[in-house]
């Protein structure tokens, strides 16, 4: 019986990130000091620096160029 308790013991800390239990022989603390998995703290951290994959931009942005591009060298033609 007191395997069990210790068992339950163990395991009753949970990672903070994907909630599954977390041994408290391999556990590691966050920045907020709450328990997670080595391997989801690292994913988290790298998932955070990455850039986004590509620029968004608005539909007209080419339209948006050409009059800025007319506007700063005067080749706007109102005729």
């Amino acid at each position: 019986m007191t395997g069990n308790i210790q068992h339950t013991f163990r395991h009753s800390v949970v990672c903070s990130i994907c909630s599954v239990p977390l041994p408290l022989e391999t556990s590691r603390t966050d920045e907020h000091g709450k328990g997670v998995h080595e391997q989801c703290y690292v994913r988290r951290t790298i998932s955070r620096l990455r850039a986004p994959s590509a620029i968004q931009l608005p539909e007209n942005w080419f339209d948006s160029i050409v009059m800025r591009l007319q506007r700063t060298f005067g080749g706007i033609d109102n005729n």
